[in-house]
């Protein structure tokens, strides 16, 4: 049987922490925490798993995820592509 939604919130400062010290991003880690919840609601954890440990995976996953998106977003905006070359017209 799948976690219910309560078992899941009350999970939620350890994670907002968890996603916190991983971004240095409040908001960020917010989104996080949210993105954990919907994925336990997709695809709950092993009924024999932590729960805890389970939605720690997750959201460090995630988190993970979300830095690396944002290293290159921030990449891609320092270095934009050169202009593309037109050709001209016969």
């Amino acid at each position: 049987m799948p976690p219910t939604p309560e078992a899941l919130i009350a999970h939620k400062d350890f994670l907002r922490g968890l996603a916190s010290s991983l971004l240095g991003d409040e908001h960020r880690a917010e989104d996080v925490v949210q993105q954990t919840y919907v994925q336990a609601l997709i695809r709950p954890p092993p009924e024999r798993s932590s729960v805890r440990s389970w939605l720690a995976t997750v959201a460090q996953r995630l988190a993970l995820n979300e830095r690396r998106n944002a290293t290159r977003r921030t990449r891609r905006d320092r270095n934009p592509p050169p202009h593309p070359v037109r050709l001209r017209s016969r």
